[in-house]
């Protein structure tokens, strides 16, 4: 299975490597629905629903790629997300926690 991401790179995963998908055919591979923005993905014959990333940690294994991993979704961000952050450094940060 060839997944392109949306930096152009593309990732063949063997299917025969990832044990959900194990005894797929090649028609159910096929026929895979992309969910959100694409960060998952949905074979309806195998009513399954892996997100993107754990496919590739199912065949990428080892501590580079789990770190690679986390740095990349930390790096979460949006328009909303920077104003928000602006206005609430505007007033003096984040709040403190009552205990």
């Amino acid at each position: 299975m060839q997944i392109e991401l949306t930096n152009g790179a593309a990732i063949t995963l063997p299917v025969k490597r990832v044990p959900s998908l194990r005894r797929a055919t090649s028609r159910d591979i096929r026929a895979v629905e992309i969910l959100g923005r694409g960060s998952a993905l949905h074979f309806e014959s195998l009513d399954l629903d892996p997100s993107v990333p754990g496919l590739f940690s199912t065949v990428l294994t080892g501590p580079e790629w789990l770190a690679e991993l986390r740095r990349v979704s930390g790096q979460r961000s949006s328009a909303a997300k920077a104003a928000a952050a602006r206005k609430n450094g505007r007033k003096g940060g984040r709040p403190r926690r009552l205990r």
